[in-house]
């Protein structure tokens, strides 16, 4: 998304300009990009257009993001819930909501990220990490066990490459 509002304005710095989308949230405000303007002269003009091309940039990638999802998940008949986890669950929260109307959807996989781990107050962002780690660590917990019973050395028969398609280039 950041990428396709550097390239409907001009000279922003990628570093700040994704500090103030994050700090914009869904509403983004001349404030927030006050400190993106070199010149006072049209900062109210450049502001106008940085606003409009994050609004028509959050657009874009809500679509291209959930057509992706449309793509990649199962059909609504065969999921029972959803578990959306990210930063990006945050940003595109009503997108999502709207996406699954009549699935139990579990923000960020229910689980709560341990203080010692928010320090930067990124729960959002490291909630899908923190989540595939306690169920890896579960799994490695049952595995020992079940490795008992089947011997070192046996593994599980997982496929050795990913069937889904990669996300489109404006997503990653």
């Amino acid at each position: 998304m950041v990428d396709l509002v550097i390239d409907r304005t001009s000279g922003l710095s990628t570093e700040e300009l994704i500090k103030a989308i994050a700090l914009s949230g869904n509403e983004p405000k001349p404030q927030h990009f006050h400190n993106l303007c070199s010149s006072n002269n049209h900062r109210d003009t450049e502001i106008e257009k940085i606003i409009a091309a994050v609004h028509s940039s959050r657009a874009e990638y809500a679509i291209a993001f959930t057509n992706w999802l449309k793509e990649v998940l199962p059909s609504k008949n065969e999921l029972d819930e959803v578990i959306i986890c990210g930063g990006t669950a945050d940003y595109l929260r009503e997108e999502l909501d709207m996406l699954f109307p009549t699935i139990p959807v579990v923000w960020h996989g229910g689980v709560s990220i341990p203080l010692n781990l928010n320090e930067q107050w990124l729960g959002s962002r490291l909630a899908d990490v923190w989540a595939l780690s306690v169920y890896h660590g579960i799994k490695v917990r049952a595995g020992g066990k079940e490795g008992e019973k089947k011997g070192v050395g046996e593994r599980e028969n997982y496929p050795t490459q990913s069937s889904t398609p990669p996300l489109p280039h404006s997503l990653s």
